[in-house]
């Protein structure tokens, strides 16, 4: 959660370029992916790296998504990350540094998370790998 909050911070007032390098140098080196965010009903999964979202739905499978703005919202209470695919279509992933219980598991994990996409709000938990 701390990592969370550092970034929140550090991202209302660093160029993209910046914000790049911190968010590579927030996550742990060995891993794939530096965020994973879960929801259920429906089921949904995202994984994040460097430049990249993935998402993977029931209903479609696994699809990729190309970063193209990360931000701190205006009040600092949550982080904004948006990414579009290759048929234009955006993706936007909130985070908010609230602990979360993921409510199939029970597992408990450092942020609450919002994925829009399509039309649909999709709520669930999130940590940095």
């Amino acid at each position: 959660m701390i990592n969370i909050l550092f970034l929140v911070n550090l991202l209302a007032c660093q160029t993209q370029k910046q914000l790049d390098l911190a968010l590579t140098s927030s996550a742990k080196h060995d891993s794939k992916y530096n965020m994973v965010c879960i929801g259920n009903e429906p089921f949904w999964k995202l994984t994040m790296d460097q430049d990249s979202f993935y998402l993977q739905t029931i209903e479609e499978g696994k699809m990729a998504f190309y970063r193209t703005e990360i931000f701190a919202k205006k009040d600092s209470t949550h982080m904004v990350l948006q990414a579009k695919n290759k048929e234009n279509q955006m993706i936007i992933l909130e985070l908010f540094p609230e602990k979360c219980m993921d409510s199939m598991s029970g597992e408990l994990f450092d942020s609450k998370a919002k994925l829009i996409w399509k039309n649909h709000i999709w709520e669930g938990c999130a940590r940095q790998e």
